[in-house]
């Protein structure tokens, strides 16, 4: 790999999988976002044909709230897959930190399914929220590789930066989602 100064030159092979990590992230935000929306709002139809509603214990803003953390991380799947398609050092980051949030909440929602406390309500399985989980490990473990820290020359700064959006996004979940 060419180095001149500061700038590393990624060769062919690193660039196609950038492109492809970031393919990827934008996607699965789009498709994220899109089916956890049709999600939410088939549960507050649920909940009006049931009558929840009537009763003031769930509204929209309720339901946004709740589900919150699951919204941040597929608008920062988005927004990160766009600055890492364009090679920017904060699409790497937000790349990073939307792959390792993903990893956690995709265990954390299957753990709840074995639990039993969500079975019935996903219509998912244990089977594909791990799959999930291993396949965003695998973009963080490449996002993280040689090539990728000497092109974007991480920096202490850039580590905690990481560190503070992932942990966000968790303790956002735990204190105010399901």
């Amino acid at each position: 790999m060419p180095v001149l100064g500061n700038t590393c030159f990624m060769t062919k092979k690193w660039t196609v999988s950038q492109n492809i990590i970031a393919t990827i992230l934008q996607a699965w935000a789009l498709f994220f976002l899109y089916t956890f929306t049709n999600s939410v709002f088939s549960r507050m139809g649920n909940a009006v044909n049931e009558g929840i509603v009537e009763q003031q214990q769930i509204s929209y803003g309720k339901m946004l709230v709740t589900y919150n953390a699951y919204y941040l991380s597929g608008i920062l799947a988005g927004i990160g897959g766009f600055g890492l398609l364009y090679e920017k050092k904060w699409g790497w980051v937000m790349s990073l930190a939307a792959s390792l949030t993903f990893m956690v909440l995709m265990l954390i929602t299957a753990r709840t399914i074995m639990t039993g406390h969500e079975s019935g309500k996903t219509g998912g399985n244990i089977t594909t929220h791990f799959i999930e989980a291993f396949a965003f490990a695998a973009i963080a473990i490449i996002l993280t590789l040689k090539p990728f820290r000497a092109k974007y020359d991480p920096s202490l700064l850039t580590w905690l930066s990481i560190a503070a959006m992932v942990g966000f996004l968790l303790a956002d979940k735990h204190l105010f989602g399901q």
